[in-house]
């Protein structure tokens, strides 16, 4: 049961095998957010603080400086 912290316990027994499936899904997720905070941007913050939130800009500059072949 502790591989679900998330999860109610009570509810775990009563999971079909697809509900356990987008469970752990759900946990990798959670997990993967909480770790990279940190670097994913607040898209909302930025707007209101009027700085830039599209990556065009970034993904022009890349392909300037890296050639395709």
């Amino acid at each position: 049961m502790d591989d679900y912290p998330l999860a109610d316990s009570l509810y775990l027994e009563e999971m079909s095998p697809g509900q356990m499936k987008l469970l752990k899904k759900a946990e990798e997720f959670h997990t993967y957010i909480a770790n990279n905070q940190q670097f994913i941007p607040n898209y909302g913050e930025r707007y209101r603080n009027g700085e830039r939130i599209a990556t065009g800009f970034a993904v022009s500059q890349h392909q300037t400086l890296t050639p395709c072949f």
